[in-house]
């Protein structure tokens, strides 16, 4: 008879199966923008900066506000009396179009600036990804290369118990094995710098230990510096940024202009209100004619103050224009040449793996001398750090080549 709980049991398992995979599912580097994108602190900040831009465009294109004038009077001396005056502005000098156009250019620079924020966080996770992902390969080589060496000290031990080899083997075969402890400790810190580096920049607590890592794949396509320049200056943000700040200033300094030119404003009177009722002898309408004559040099003053502020910011946007052109300069060549080194380290892994083999069998014969070995096993351990650092690198270049020439997309949603 079947045990009363067995059906139970299987779909328990089934489920602690699927719980222990779901837990072990590699973080992606994709999953890891995403996580930046939605939680990174600096990316929030942009975006309220973006909605306060957004907002000040919205209150610029409204009409001025009336100004209120309530005078109650104090008694008869002098023969005060009481005074209400409304006056809307209508704004036809063009203040308000200038107003509107310089709120434009303002909310223009935020969005521009969270889009270059956004980018930044891009190009962050991905190198804190790719940090974690060579020091993980480098403790798991450091962790290899630990157990040949204990291995090799315990065949070396045996061999000098049996008379094979000489006591003093024993002893370097010891102390290489130590040093392999060493480095495997010192290879575990390094990991635990990078897990938390990529945790904060994903938006997390510097405690959480991300999952396993995916192998990142080397692209193969080639990005040709002109290509690389053109993209950038067309579509870095902080240089569109920039360029939309010098806008900016100019339409500020158009605001002072047209605000020093003359405006119409109605006008609402009435110099009885409080005291008695007013009668058709005490109010009335009136336009007032706005006309700023005299100037005592504040106006001038702030006009040519931005026209200062206008040469400097052009300065600046051709400055930052050198800047990025050095950029992406500088990370094209660092993709080219760290190609190139990948490119020969395969093989060269494959050789080491072949020598250690072959030494491996020497020394399990006694055929070898223990010098010889330590050094084929050495060999093949900075080879494949060679590996996974050339590899790291590829792909360090390729980010800083996508981040400085503007490549890769930014999620719609990620900026919203």
């Amino acid at each position: 008879m079947p045990p009363e709980n067995g059906p139970t049991f299987g779909v328990c398992s089934l489920v602690i199966v699927h719980a222990i995979l779901v837990e072990q599912a590699p973080l992606t580097i994709d999953m890891a923008v995403e996580s930046a994108l939605r939680r990174h602190p600096a990316l929030a900040a942009a975006r309220k900066d973006r909605d306060a831009a957004v907002l000040g465009s919205r209150s610029a294109a409204a009409l001025a506000n009336p100004h209120l004038l309530l005078s109650p009077a104090i008694g008869s001396i002098n023969g005060t009396t009481e005074e209400l005056l409304l006056t809307q502005p209508l704004e036809l000098n063009g203040s308000r179009t200038a107003r509107r156009k310089l709120a434009t250019a303002r909310s223009t620079e935020a969005v521009r600036r969270l889009e270059a924020e956004a980018r930044g966080v891009v190009a962050l996770v991905k190198g804190k990804y790719i940090d974690l992902w060579r020091e993980r390969m480098l403790l798991a080589l450091a962790e290899a290369s630990r157990d040949d060496l204990a291995a090799i000290d315990t065949a070396t031990r045996r061999q000098v118990e049996l008379g094979g080899r000489a006591g003093v083997d024993a002893t370097r075969s010891g102390l290489e094995r130590v040093r392999a402890e060493q480095r495997v400790v010192l290879a575990r810190g390094r990991v635990k710098s990078a897990e938390a580096a990529l945790s904060v920049a994903m938006g997390l607590d510097a405690t959480t230990q991300p999952g396993p890592l995916e192998s990142p794949a080397v692209p193969t396509q080639g990005l040709d510096l002109e290509s690389a320049l053109a993209g950038a200056l067309a579509a870095r943000g902080d240089l569109a940024a920039e360029t939309a700040l010098v806008d900016a200033l100019r339409f500020e300094n158009a605001l002072v202009r047209r605000e020093g030119l003359p405006d119409l404003a109605p006008q609402f009177r009435s110099q009885q209100v409080l005291t008695r009722k007013p009668t058709t002898r005490d109010y009335g309408f009136s336009v007032a004619i706005q006309w700023p004559v005299l100037d005592w040099g504040g106006r001038r003053a702030r006009l040519a103050q931005g026209d200062a502020q206008v040469a400097a910011q052009r300065d600046r946007v051709d400055a930052l224009r050198r800047t990025v052109a050095e950029e992406v300069a500088s990370a094209h060549a660092r993709w080219v040449a760290a190609q190139a080194v990948l490119a020969g380290t395969e093989e060269a892994a494959a050789g080491a793996d072949r020598l250690l083999e072959a030494v491996r069998i020497g020394h399990r014969e006694g055929s070898l001398p223990l010098p010889t070995v330590l050094d084929a096993q050495r060999a093949h351990r900075e080879t494949l750090a060679e590996r996974i650092e050339a590899k790291s690198e590829a792909m360090a270049a390729w980010i800083a080549l996508e981040h400085a020439a503007a490549r890769f997309p930014i999620p719609g949603e990620s900026v919203r």
